[in-house]
């Protein structure tokens, strides 16, 4: 026997004790990716959960000026849900009216939602646009992604998301001041325009092909948590989204500045597409 071969017996020994027979090494990350990927996959939701909606302006908070001094919190409880077909929610909103003396006082709007395309449908409904009453949708998936364009975005990277900026529906719904229908009105004729040279509803995932895991924080019944998510982006605004083959819940979307390369706040235009967006911050599973 020679010098070496000690030595490699010793390697041998080394790497059977630190890996064993067909099990790779786990580092703290493959650790955490794996916590992450099983927390994301046990989110199944049922009658009665509830979520908590906060309209966001890139990440920080709501933007009560930009839909008439509206506050934009909004609690969502499900009333039926059959992933990957159908989901019925309410939902309700509490906000602050200013009154003739100056003062403030509490409001409450509150509406229901009806959707069963979550197999096939390509809208989401943001919540910006939702309204009183009730309403059943033909092709809205709410704020979850269908299952058809959640499959895609696995397969390919790529799938096809509209948001209804073309929508005239929509644009007679909103009930904007006058300054922000002008803004309305631009951020249409600037979809419009980029609509010529590409196909303004297809996103694309920065992650879909590699072994890089992405996380976002989440309050799940009163822990915050790393739930394993998609990432994905087009020319209006990047998406976070659950990676749950059940319950592929769109996050957060994050509108991109359009007036200029980064956020104005004097910019009208910038503050409605900001307020456009909205974060999931909290959920509450009966289970």
């Amino acid at each position: 026997m020679t010098i070496k071969q000690p030595l490699f017996i010793l390697f041998l020994v080394l790497n059977f004790l630190l890996i064993g027979v067909g099990c790779p090494f786990k580092t703290p990350d493959s650790d955490l990716n794996l916590k992450a990927k099983e927390a994301a996959e046990a989110l199944h939701f049922d009658a009665g959960d509830t979520f908590v909606i906060q309209r966001t302006v890139f990440g920080f908070g709501g933007l009560a000026e930009a839909f008439a001094g509206e506050e934009t919190k909004q609690e969502v409880t499900l009333e039926q849900i059959i992933p990957g077909n159908s989901v019925t929610l309410s939902w309700k909103t509490v906000f602050p009216q200013k009154k003739e003396d100056g003062s403030f006082e509490n409001k409450t709007k509150t509406g229901r939602l009806t959707s069963s395309t979550l197999e096939k449908g390509t809208h989401l409904f943001l919540p910006a646009f939702w309204q009183e009453g009730d309403q059943t949708l033909e092709d809205q998936t709410l704020i979850w992604l269908s299952k058809k364009q959640y499959e895609e975005l696995l397969q390919t990277g790529k799938t096809h998301i509209s948001l209804g900026l073309l929508d005239e529906k929509i644009t007679s719904v909103l009930r904007l001041t006058d300054a922000l229908q002008n803004a309305w009105n631009a951020l249409q004729q600037k979809a419009g325009e980029v609509s010529k040279n590409q196909d303004v509803t297809e996103v694309t995932s920065s992650n879909y092909f590699t072994e890089t895991e992405k996380f976002q924080t989440l309050m799940v019944n009163g822990v915050l948590i790393n739930v394993r998510v998609i990432q994905a982006s087009n020319w209006f605004a990047s998406y976070v989204i659950l990676a749950n083959p059940e319950n592929p819940l769109v996050l957060k979307v994050t509108p991109n500045p359009l007036s200029s390369g980064s956020f104005n706040p004097h910019a009208p235009l910038d503050i409605l597409s900001a307020s456009l967006g909205y974060e999931i911050r909290e959920i509450h599973t009966k289970k």
